[in-house]
């Protein structure tokens, strides 16, 4: 498999890690019926971090990092720990 095609597979992986965290934060979002104390919505900071460190660990160009953590971040809004990614 060549550097491109490796690129490319690593792209999708990444994909697939955003959407994975995704369809995770959209259960968490809809599930009502906790109460406020035990609310799964206090483990979207861990989440986030796990999606995080999956996706600077394909080691993506500076770019396409910048742009899945952004997602990430985007995604979690208000719930999210980290500010929002700047171009450097």
């Amino acid at each position: 498999m060549g550097p491109i095609m490796e690129y490319e597979e690593k792209i999708k992986q990444a994909n697939t890690i955003f959407q994975n965290l995704a369809d995770e934060v959209t259960h968490i979002m809809l599930d009502i019926n906790n109460p406020e104390h035990t609310s799964p919505k206090f483990l979207l900071p861990w989440i986030e971090e796990d999606a995080e460190n999956a996706i600077k660990a394909l080691e993506l160009s500076p770019e396409d990092e910048r742009i899945y953590l952004q997602r990430i971040n985007n995604l979690l809004g208000e719930y999210s720990d980290n500010p929002p990614y700047k171009i450097s």
